[in-house]
């Protein structure tokens, strides 16, 4: 199931196994979609939603702040090599190597990435949320053996933006219901 517009934002799940726990919920895909582009693993045993649906609900219940300045104004392609070269590169590409920590910071605080409490994306998949008053700029790539992939672009109100999330979670919470309790 898709709820959003895909070629925009929107959040796609399936579940595959769905568990009475409250702390597992259900086992399936989850999958964001940025741009026209889908971020996360196709398969039916990719994701442990109860992290997932944690994620989701931190973004509704934790105020989204205005994103850093310095990143504010970056391009997409920018971001990406800057977020690889601060946390994942073992030789950063486009900063010295003692600004690392630095640079981390810039997306730390506050924080600008898609929670993910159990690597819903390990595909390798980042995204970033930046903030600018009513609207989000969401910017998705691949971490491709180090390297920027399949990245995308696109801002969104961040009542679309929630609105999405909010809805996701309801139809989230009626599919796995049906699962665990079949008429």
């Amino acid at each position: 199931m898709i709820v959003g517009d895909p070629e925009r934002f929107a959040l796609e799940f399936e579940i595959s196994t769905a568990y009475p726990d409250q702390h597992f919920l259900a086992l399936g895909l989850f999958v964001v979609h940025v741009g026209g582009k889908g971020y996360g693993v196709r398969a039916p045993d990719a994701t442990t939603f109860g992290n997932a649906v944690d994620g989701v609900k931190t973004l509704l219940q934790n105020p989204i702040e205005p994103t850093n300045p310095i990143l504010a104004g970056m391009s997409a392609a920018n971001l990406a090599e800057l977020y690889l070269d601060a946390f994942y590169r073992d030789c950063p590409e486009n900063i010295r190597d003692d600004e690392r920590d630095q640079t981390a910071e810039l997306f730390l605080s506050p924080r600008c990435e898609w929670p993910n409490f159990d690597r819903e994306f390990d595909d390798g998949s980042h995204i970033l949320i930046l903030a600018f008053h009513d609207c989000i700029r969401l910017v998705a790539f691949m971490n491709d053996d180090y390297q920027v992939a399949d990245l995308s672009e696109q801002p969104v109100r961040l009542v679309e933006f929630q609105d999405v999330l909010r809805a996701w979670l309801s139809a989230f919470d009626m599919q796995r219901q049906s699962v665990l309790h079949p008429h």
